[in-house]
């Protein structure tokens, strides 16, 4: 049943939600919180996936059809996979994405897109073990890239990396379009508004993801 369309106070229609399944995370970035991390929600504080299924398709009908799951890091909650097979089976969404630090993907992105999640973006600020390891206060690059390379496996995954990148951080990174990015201070963009390389590449040939894999130290 369609409904009246969601407007925001500049009269314009809201097209895209995004939807934090949960605020715990296994990253502990220096932009995001402290080393110690953060007091986290009572998980029956949490939206069940039934909950989030219903709230999605009521969005969906007032014109909201783009939906990114976020977190904290969303691929902690135990079988994200459940939650992506009930929203890509809502007609009105049209498109579902999924927003990681990378580090669980290896061993979900399979039944991720078995459910039907057809993009991932991931969130990758450094590409030297060193510099990660600061940024994240977690030894965890390799399990990362890992990660990229099984996405990499699944062809009908549209695959992108961003990341806010600060003067070297920028030297790391093997694609010129990402190197050369005015990119500001860290944190003066949304996550989403920074170049991403996506796996297909803009002549559809698969280098951007690969590149940045392979580029690594």
């Amino acid at each position: 049943m369609l409904r009246e369309p969601l407007i925001d106070g500049h009269g314009r229609r809201i097209a895209d939600v995004r939807v934090s399944v949960t605020d715990r995370c296994n990253f502990r970035c220096q932009y995001c919180m402290p080393a110690e991390g953060l007091p986290w929600l009572n998980r029956d504080a949490l939206l069940s996936y039934e909950e989030i299924e219903r709230l999605v398709r009521l969005l969906s009908a007032m014109g909201v059809h783009d939906v990114r799951l976020t977190g904290g890091e969303p691929l902690v909650r135990r079988e994200l996979w459940r939650l992506v097979e009930k929203l890509s089976a809502l007609e009105d969404v049209h498109d579902l994405s999924l927003t990681t630090n990378g580090y669980l993907l290896e061993r979900q992105v399979g039944d991720l897109v078995r459910a039907g999640l057809r993009r991932v973006n991931v969130s990758l600020d450094a590409l030297a073990p060193d510099r990660f390891f600061q940024l994240t206060r977690r030894d965890s690059l390799k399990q990362v890239l890992e990660g990229l390379a099984a996405a990499q496996q699944h062809p009908e995954l549209m695959l992108g990396v961003d990341g806010v990148h600060r003067g070297h951080d920028r030297a790391e990174l093997p694609d010129a379009e990402l190197r050369n990015h005015p990119l500001g201070a860290c944190g003066q963009h949304e996550r989403d508004a920074v170049a991403s390389p996506y796996a297909k590449g803009r002549e559809g040939d698969g280098r951007g993801v690969a590149q940045l894999v392979q580029s690594a130290p």
